[in-house]
């Protein structure tokens, strides 16, 4: 199925399902220390993976499941997951449209150098707990943004061409995480959300 009619069929089926759009979202910060304006450079090797559900553990050691589409982004390094987005299927289905319009516009145009995903994530708006977890509202946006566009601490304006997806708070105008993609690793997130989307599609049938 080509790229146009498998996001067209997933958002199809989306709509149908009734679904309310939104994200609920985790950050955690614990093998880390912000710097002075509240911002946590993840160091490298960090990935993104996409999963039909999410499985966890309470703090009673009693595991649970939410029925989301989840993207986490993997430290492996720190073997932590600093970054969890539970998407509804009509989220997820809004997400895969952005990636697909932002891929079409970044072909031939994609920054050279910065090889894989390069991640921040931002404290400075957040009350943070005692487990070095974010106490964020209950629902945030994941968006796909063709470049990235924004300041740095002095003022400047800073791009980047590389692919963007950003964690949302629109309530306090606040992005709560930014990932930057090299072409591979956008399209296998892309992938990887369409494989998601098609197993959540062929489990309700069944």
């Amino acid at each position: 199925m080509n790229r146009r009619l498998a996001s067209a069929t997933i958002a199809l089926v989306s709509a149908a399902c009734g679904c309310a759009p939104g994200a609920d979202c985790i950050i955690g910060t614990a093998p880390y220390t912000p710097d002075e304006h509240g911002r946590i450079v993840l160091p490298g090797a960090t990935t993104l993976r996409v999963m039909p559900q999410y499985n966890g553990v309470r703090d009673d050691g009693t595991p649970f499941s939410v029925d989301k589409v989840t993207i986490v982004l993997q430290d492996a390094g720190n073997r932590f997951w600093p970054v969890v987005a539970r998407l509804t299927d009509a989220e997820a289905s809004r997400l895969l449209s952005e990636l697909d319009a932002a891929i079409e516009q970044r072909q031939g145009d994609w920054q050279d150098g910065a090889p894989g995903v390069d991640a921040s994530i931002y404290t400075r708006a957040y009350n943070v707990t005692e487990t070095g977890t974010l106490e964020l509202p209950d629902r945030l946006r994941l968006r796909a943004l063709p470049m990235y566009r924004g300041t740095d601490a002095a003022g400047r304006t800073v791009i980047d061409k590389r692919l963007t997806l950003v964690l949302d708070d629109t309530a306090k105008g606040f992005w709560s995480a930014i990932v930057w993609l090299d072409e591979p690793s956008a399209v296998d997130l892309r992938a990887q959300i369409v494989r998601t989307m098609a197993r959540r599609i062929q489990r309700s049938g069944d």
